[in-house]
Parts: structure tokens; sequence; C-alpha cells
């Protein structure tokens, strides 16, 4: 199902209400938006201005006004970018290595949080890392008998980690050769 502009403002509201709830955030009067229009809607200015939040919206085409958030994307971009990288995985998977870079993200004490995790301030308990596993990391998954083709049938299937709790079989023809050029 393809989410239209409209049917994606239920859970913006729903995400806003919670991040008002667990920040405690009443004395904020003011958000800067960036002009790319992905936040407009006339639904949406009503909510923030129900919430006592006056649109203060940047110029178009100047990302400096946004710093924080063009601070951020940046931030998640360079980690995908090297989580792809190291994992030798092909660009068109760029999807899971954001997913993942988030992921650890929130699991980071950030300095703007009194170095605090945004992960624990959003759910008041401290994230656990036991699960992760190294983003691109190879295993063998046990197949059992029933799955498997016939008795030659391989036992296990080569799997590649792709984010916490994703592992994709893994397709030796799609992932490409990473040579060093002099």
């Amino acid at each position: 199902m393809t989410l239209s502009k409209r049917n994606c403002l239920q859970p913006v509201y729903n995400f806003a209400l919670t991040i008002f709830r667990v920040l405690h955030i009443v004395d904020k009067k003011y958000s800067l938006l960036a002009a790319g229009g992905e936040y407009k809607s006339q639904e949406f200015d009503e909510f923030l201005k129900s919430k006592g939040i006056k649109i203060l919206q940047s110029v178009p085409h100047q990302p400096e006004q946004n710093g924080r958030a063009e601070r951020f994307n940046h931030t998640i971009m360079n980690k995908a970018q090297a989580l792809c990288f190291t994992a030798c995985l092909p660009q068109s998977w760029w999807e899971f290595s954001i997913l993942h870079a988030v992921y650890l993200y929130n699991r980071t004490p950030v300095q703007q949080l009194k170095w605090k995790t945004p992960y624990k301030l959003l759910t008041g308990e401290l994230p656990s890392l036991d699960h992760l596993r190294v983003f691109g990391c190879t295993a063998h998954v046990f197949l059992p008998e029933d799955v498997r083709v016939n008795k030659l049938s391989p036992k296990s299937e080569l799997r590649v980690c792709l984010d916490v709790k994703i592992w994709c079989i893994l397709n030796i023809d799609v992932i490409p050769s990473y040579s060093h050029h002099p």
C-alpha cells in the first residue's frame, strides 16, 4: 500500500505527541522547518498551531538555516555509506545501511541530551546492545529438512546481516567485487 501525504499525517501526529510527552515540551513555541514542502499541509499547520507551535519557514535552497537537521542527515548518510562500503554491499542496498545507522545513533549517547541516548529518553529504558551484529557479516543458517528440496540439498544457506533483525539470502552475483586502483 502506498501512503499519500494525507495518510502519513496520523503517524506524524502520534510521534509528535509522544515526543512532546516524553521530553515535556510545553514551553517551546517556535519550530523552524525546511521549505522543501514535505511538511506543508493545512492539517499539519493546524496541528502545530493547536500545540502552540508557530511555524517559521526557512528560505528555499538555504540548508544553512536548518543547520541541526542538515548536520544530522549528513552524519547519517556518512555512517550509512561507511557501513555499505565496509560490508562490500552494493549501493542498491542503501536503505538497510541507513536503517542500521539510525538504529545505532538512537543507542549512542548524545552530548546535547546530557550524554543520554535518544532511546532512553523515549522509552525510559537503557538500550540493550547484546543483539547487535556487524553490519554485512555473513552466517550459514540451518535449513530444516521440510524446506530442503531433497536429501542432497544443502543443509544451510549463506545469509548476510543487513540490520538487527534482517538476515537476507546472499546472492554472490549481486555483490560487486571491489578492487583498489593505484
